[in-house]
């Protein structure tokens, strides 16, 4: 148990969750939220009422939201370490402040071990920053290629050494890095570099990285003229070094299970879709085709190209779509189109909180799920032919939705800004208007208007960038800039949920 003091400040019910997992470790431990002073120990964790004039002076550390921060001003206490937190775990980096890489809301993803280490690094015991307070890195290439070794090592036990999976093209088909049937020269270079950046981002960066490069060494060699693809089959051992490195680097605990072991009950999809830019997805539907094809000849893999999505062909809607999480800003519009296919975003972030922060995942039951990193071949390939394409009314309900998003913003924000530029018109008369148009996103947006965006250099919530707009207008000092700050504002919320 720590002897530690800590305070806590945060306006809103943050701060209890704070409390909660702290009172259980840290014997003095203080909060500001709003006017009010609470001080509780490991014998009244519930706290008790304290008067201003009984704060410390001193504590060892202060975690605060980052729009309370002017607080601390006001309150003379010294501490050895300032954590910051905001709404999506993307803070702003300040000079002696340590920023916390968390969603606090609406899911407060702060988890007891995260506390165990934070309480051990501001006690000296631990050198490095706690995990959550270093930001947040979804390795791409790594996972990919110890996905693709867990196949080829279980293809090996299944079906000998015959299997297309000796091949060097059919991994490098596999991270989409051929072009034509021959090695795309820029792609590789590019996944090389991405090899070196994810290996330096990873947990354990000082790990040898031999029997990786041997791996590649099998699939592409260097010539005076560029890169060319090695005339001979990859072998087992180099996969096998390269499968136990990996598994080290990214998660000791995966555990690989068998072909068959693949649920039979449900159908098999016709297609595999992936959208461009990604060695994971484009890996994982290498694998789904591979093994699925014996039962469903007529299989394919299709990659959509980003600035073509409005025309996915009509047979393909209702195929398995893979995504990575950066890719998830992509779905609304291929929802719009007409894709109804279910969708698996492969992730380090469970389903619950993904659905949290992307409304488009959930509508329809059964249609979106994710995968949390690493994965095996067998569960990426049973989730994938449990997920159902959406019904036609989820799908329509998701429309409307979005139709009468994009209707408030033409016929109510669109409207309402005009006539706050109109020369004669007097922005006051129009607060009340502005005001229940505010209240209304919020009510039926919050995780957008929770959301962290930049306009004129501020980086708030953009609830407080339209509070601060609001402020603007009343005090009417500069009518005009009031009015593009509050049309910037209106605007990134709509990019948010469009």
């Amino acid at each position: 148990m720590s002897s530690l003091k800590l305070m806590v400040v945060c306006n809103d019910d943050r701060n209890d969750e704070w409390i909660k997992l702290l009172s259980r470790n840290v014997s003095d431990l203080y909060m500001i939220k709003a006017s009010q002073f609470r001080y509780f120990t490991l014998d009244n964790p519930r706290g008790r009422s304290l008067p201003r004039r009984k704060l410390p002076e001193f504590v060892d550390a202060i975690l605060v939201h980052y729009s309370d921060m002017k607080i601390l001003g006001n309150i003379p206490i010294e501490s050895k370490h300032i954590f910051e937190f905001n709404t999506p775990g993307t803070p702003q980096e300040h000079p002696e402040v340590i920023p916390i890489y968390r969603q606090t809301f609406p899911y407060f993803a702060i988890a007891p071990s995260d506390i165990d280490e934070l309480i051990a690094f501001i006690a000296g015991e631990r050198p490095e920053l706690p995990s959550m307070c270093r930001p947040a890195h979804t390795p791409d290439l790594l996972p990919a290629l110890l996905l693709l070794c867990q196949q080829y090592l279980e293809s090996s036990r299944e079906d000998g050494q015959s299997s297309i999976v000796n091949q060097p093209k059919w991994w490098l088909d596999s991270l989409g890095l051929l072009e034509q049937d021959d090695l795309n020269q820029g792609a590789y270079q590019t996944a090389l570099k991405c090899l070196q950046e994810e290996w330096q981002r990873s947990k354990q960066p000082e790990l040898s990285r031999a029997s990786v490069d041997r791996l590649l060494a099998q699939l592409v060699r260097q010539q005076p003229t560029g890169f060319a693809i090695t005339p001979s089959d990859v072998t087992y051992q180099i996969v096998a070094d390269a499968h136990r490195t990996l598994r080290q680097l990214i998660s000791p605990a995966t555990e690989e299970t068998s072909l068959r072991q693949l649920d039979t009950a449900n159908e098999r999809p016709d297609a595999i879709l992936t959208i461009e830019g990604s060695f994971l997805t484009a890996a994982s539907a290498a694998i789904l085709f591979l093994r699925l094809k014996a039962r469903q000849p007529q299989i394919q893999r299709h990659v959509l190209k980003q600035d073509t999505l409005d025309t996915l062909p009509t047979p393909l809607r209702h195929s398995p779509l893979l995504l990575t999480k950066q890719q998830i800003a992509h779905l609304p519009a291929l929802r719009q189109h007409g894709f109804a296919g279910a969708v698996l975003v492969l992730s380090q972030d469970t389903f619950a909180v993904l659905k949290q922060n992307h409304r488009v995942l959930r509508f329809g039951q059964g249609s979106h799920n994710a995968l949390p990193l690493p994965f095996t071949p067998t569960t990426l390939v049973n989730t994938v032919i449990n997920l159902v394409p959406m019904e036609p009314e989820n799908l329509h309900f998701f429309q409307r939705e979005m139709d009468a998003i994009r209707q408030i913003y033409a016929r109510r924000i669109v409207p309402c800004l005009q006539k706050l530029e109109q020369p004669d018109q007097d922005p006051a008369a129009l607060q009340p208007e502005i005001a229940s148009l505010i209240a209304e996103l919020r009510s039926q947006t919050p995780v957008a208007c929770h959301t962290l965006v930049t306009i004129d250099n501020q980086s708030l919530q953009i609830q407080q960038h339209f509070r601060r707009a609001l402020a603007n207008l009343e005090a009417q000092q500069d009518p005009q800039s009031a009015v593009a700050y509050l049309k910037a504002a209106f605007a990134q919320w709509y990019q948010l949920v469009k």
